[in-house]
């Protein structure tokens, strides 16, 4: 492997946020099993961050997604550098014992688009995403919505309280805490994607993150957090408690994410989009990704996956051993591309 030399990585910055912001983000959620790779091939560079999983049974690993939709840092837009940077980095990989990834992209950058051109590795294309242009004014985006939807906000902001979490505050850290922890455990959702206290008090203290937190009457009902990247605010959590006696708390805090954006180009950080993540199935029909589509005003993209086979030999040996497997059909969308080309992360989903 090989660094970026000094002038290099003083220029670069991890889709617009500074490297030791992005390793406080990256420790905070993902604590030790994360890894940073960098590349130097003359001026040019290329950046990216994995976390690893380690394969049960095995002696083996693999790097999965981090939250978010982001392309590797590349410092140019040269497919012939972005094929030198992937090889060197799988030889990094299988250096330390990661057999495979899935490197999801960005839905609207160039790198799924650099390498498809190249033929190095399968891109395949998952779940839709929907991105919202950001709006010149909250006037503007709001006279956009149809009518029943800026009813259901209107009343929202009536009904409930919002607050702007800072890491100083215990009590809305444990709000926070408290309803992420109820969303999660009602989804059946794996432990190692809760959040601690810690962990939330951390990310609170990000200048590039807000948390807002949402009361009905003093009680916790609702928790988001967004991260701006580069020209992207992202919403990465999002809880909501017994939606059905809290209605209209998610409209809310798709709001309020907006709005945040909004303040940001205001202060001078270039906010260009708003991305609201994806469904739980690869269609464009399933309720959650219709719930994001209108905030998006309409605007849906499928989410790009390299497929990187960083040892192939360790990968077939365990395809042949893990034999034949059948997608579930209720599982999320990246699993099931996992499953069609690593059987054998079966016991992982």
């Amino acid at each position: 492997m090989s660094l970026p030399n000094t002038s290099v990585v003083e220029t670069m910055r991890c889709s617009g946020v500074p490297h030791v912001d992005s390793d406080a983000y990256l420790s905070a959620v993902y604590g030790k099993t994360w890894e940073r790779y960098a590349y130097s091939d003359g001026d040019g560079a290329f950046r990216h961050a994995c976390v690893t999983q380690r394969l049960k049974g095995t002696g083996y690993a693999f790097a999965e997604s981090w939250r978010g939709y982001f392309d590797p840092v590349l410092s140019r837009q040269d497919p012939h550098l972005l094929v030198r940077a992937l090889e060197d980095y799988s030889a990094w990989c299988r250096s330390r014992g990661i057999v495979c990834e899935f490197m999801r992209c960005d839905p609207t950058g160039k790198v799924a688009e650099l390498i498809a051109s190249t033929g190095f590795c399968t891109v395949e294309w998952g779940q839709y995403v929907a991105m919202l242009d950001c709006p010149s004014s909250m006037d503007t985006y709001l006279s956009s919505l149809r009518k029943k939807h800026r009813y259901t906000i209107k009343s929202a902001r009536d009904q409930y309280e919002v607050e702007r979490v800072t890491g100083a505050c215990r009590d809305q850290v444990a709000a926070v805490h408290e309803v992420l922890f109820h969303s999660l455990q009602t989804l059946g959702t794996l432990p190692r994607w809760y959040l601690s206290q810690e962990n939330i008090t951390t990310l609170a203290n990000l200048s590039f993150f807000d948390i807002y937190l949402v009361r009905s009457n003093g009680a916790p009902v609702g928790a988001c957090a967004a991260m701006t990247s580069g020209a992207t605010t992202h919403l990465l959590f999002l809880g909501v408690k017994e939606k059905v006696q809290n209605p209209g708390v998610s409209d809310l805090m798709y709001f309020k994410t907006i709005e945040g954006a909004l303040a940001k180009n205001k202060d001078k950080t270039l906010v260009r989009q708003i991305c609201f993540g994806g469904g739980r199935g690869t269609s464009d029909g399933d309720g959650l990704i219709r719930f994001k589509k209108k905030f998006a005003l309409g605007r849906l993209v499928r989410c790009p996956y390299l497929v990187l086979a960083h040892d192939t030999d360790a990968v077939a040996a365990l395809s042949r051993a893990a034999g034949q497997t059948r997608p579930f059909a209720d599982i999320d969308p990246s699993s099931q591309l996992k499953l069609k080309h690593f059987p054998f992360l079966l016991c992982q989903i």
